[in-house]
């Protein structure tokens, strides 16, 4: 299980950002802190310690045992065999399927199957282990029927960033990003402003439309770069080449 954590400032309630880890409540501030994050040190200097409060915990793992479509009940088997039930039987999931619950602080629930069913978390393969103050960098998953010398086998265990879950098969792309710092115009911030976005996600989107960066389910990126659809590909690609022509090396 894992807890989804929201930061807000202490005066106006903005939400300052949202992470996920496998840490209680009491030690999530410890754990926020020892992420190094630019914008969480800055509200422990200007503002004091932010509120926190859990907005959703997540459960990995989780079987879907019977839909009944007539009572509107759907009946799911948590890891250790305990059975839960929700009002509510979606018609699009199947029994046996397993994947991710996902319970809201508000109420409500959501279901979530694994792409690859065969996939299932290995906690004891994790890095490092888990603990009160551990921040665990990496998850590990095995396959179930995997030969013992075979990749996703507990010997040879798929690792993944903290809380991404593979796809079919148990593949993958893996993080290759590397940080750059850029300035942004006042003009530039407050286009985007303008669209309920961030400086981030306009550029981030950009990126994933020129590059044709798609983020499927089968085959998901760790990075998380997805590009908005086939039309904004073909016109960002347009746009580049006709703004920047290739160097002789390419």
């Amino acid at each position: 299980m894992s807890y989804v954590y929201e930061f807000t400032h202490q005066g106006t309630g903005d939400v300052l950002f949202s992470i996920e880890t496998e840490n209680e409540p009491a030690a999530c501030h410890r754990f926020a802190l020892s992420l190094g994050l630019p914008n969480y040190a800055a509200a422990l200097a200007s503002w004091g310690t932010p509120r926190v409060r859990v907005t959703a915990e997540r459960i990995y793992d989780v079987q879907l045992v019977e839909l009944d479509q007539a009572a509107q009940r759907m009946t799911v088997r948590l890891p250790g065999g305990t059975l839960r039930e929700f009002a509510e039987a979606p018609a699009w999931l199947k029994p046996g399927q397993v994947g991710i619950l996902r319970l809201p602080a508000g109420g409500g629930f959501g279901f979530q199957p694994y792409a690859e069913q065969r996939l299932r978390r290995l906690q004891a393969k994790d890095y490092p282990a888990d603990g009160e103050d551990a921040h665990t960098v990496l998850w590990a998953w095995q396959l179930e029927g995997a030969s013992p010398d075979e990749r996703g086998s507990s010997k040879h265990p798929i690792t993944t960033q903290a809380h991404f879950v593979p796809g079919k098969g148990g593949w993958f792309v893996e993080d290759c990003t590397e940080d750059v710092t850029i300035k942004m115009p006042a003009e530039f911030l407050e286009l985007c402003e303008s669209r309920g976005i961030t400086p981030e996600q306009a550029l981030q989107g950009f990126i994933a439309d020129v590059c044709g960066l798609v983020n499927a389910v089968d085959h998901p990126r760790e990075d998380g770069f997805s590009s908005n659809g086939s039309d904004e590909r073909n016109m960002a690609s347009d746009y580049f080449d006709r703004a920047y022509f290739p160097t002789d090396e390419t």
